[in-house]
């Protein structure tokens, strides 16, 4: 059985570090707002998180993470169910959704980025084309 609860009330949630079960479905981010979280990174290595709800450019965006919430913004209409940038990412560079592969980077992705087939190459269903395609 646990004691009583502390006086000095629950602890602050830290969008960068704090776990998000201690958030439930909302986030504390900069200003003492709380909003609800609009998109879910899958797995701690993953560099896209999927849009949990459409995304319009210049929204400030909080994003569950397993190692607690993170706050980004997005800076291209992202639309239910894509995928954004959670970081930079170069050309050529492998994306990671679930904690696996999904394919490359075709072009620079900014942070914030909307990332779909107009700038990645899926590793899903590639074709070779000729003897010397990989």
């Amino acid at each position: 059985m646990s004691g009583p609860p502390s006086a000095a009330g629950p602890p602050s949630l830290d969008t960068e570090t704090a776990h998000p079960d201690q958030a439930g479905d909302r986030a504390t981010i900069s200003g003492g707002d709380s909003s609800p979280w609009k998109a879910t990174l899958l797995a701690p290595d993953d560099n896209v998180a999927v849009a949990l709800a459409p995304i319009a450019a210049g929204e400030r965006v909080v994003v569950r993470a397993p190692d607690g919430m993170r706050e980004l913004l997005a800076i291209e209409p992202i639309p239910l169910c894509h995928k954004l940038a959670v970081v930079d990412l170069s050309m050529g560079e492998d994306v990671r959704k679930y904690g696996h592969c999904i394919g490359e980077v075709r072009e620079p992705i900014a942070r914030g980025a909307w990332v779909h087939t107009h700038n990645l190459v899926s590793r899903r269903a590639r074709i070779k084309r000729g003897p010397n395609d990989p």
